[in-house]
């Protein structure tokens, strides 16, 4: 996507101009997250994908795949085709570690520290971000943003 297409995109949007796509889906996420709209990890992602697909707004996945896991490679593999197929759009991370700090920040806010993850970290192999009842500008900000791209898969760099 040319930067003349992206700076229309931001000046005719309600976000102010200087959020990016990477401002807005953290935005969308934490929003998500508060929502319980987010499904986390490549199995959970496969239950919901196979029973009611229609429900995701966009897919999430690391843009860096550990080359030495196959498995990994796998599923990735396999989930992108199957988004692909039911027209869900992709998104990939540049940085997973800023995903996982992202929702840590907003968990432990939201819990004040007082509970603990019953499965230890949260899998962020795979993040599902569900349909909203009513849509945010930073949801709509990012679903435009899906629309207009010719890349197949974007890597997005998340704010700190």
């Amino acid at each position: 996507m040319n930067s003349a297409k992206i700076c229309r995109m931001a000046e005719a949007h309600p976000i102010q101009r200087s959020v990016n796509i990477g401002q807005a889906l953290k935005d969308t996420l934490l929003q998500a997250l508060a929502q319980g709209r987010l499904v986390l990890g490549v199995m959970s992602s496969a239950k919901l994908l196979e029973v009611n697909p229609e429900s995701v707004m966009v897919c999430i996945l690391p843009a860096s795949v550990p080359s030495h896991d196959v498995t990994f490679h796998i599923q990735q593999t396999l989930v992108e085709a199957f988004c692909v197929e039911h027209g869900i759009p992709i998104l990939k991370i540049c940085d997973s570690e800023k995903l996982a700090l992202t929702l840590a920040e907003k968990q432990d806010s939201a819990n004040n520290n007082s509970d603990k993850q019953e499965d230890g970290e949260k899998d962020l192999t795979c993040v599902l971000v569900q349909n909203p009842e009513v849509r945010s500008s930073a949801d709509q900000f990012v679903i435009e943003f899906c629309e207009m791209i010719f890349l197949p898969h974007p890597r997005i760099e998340l704010p700190v």
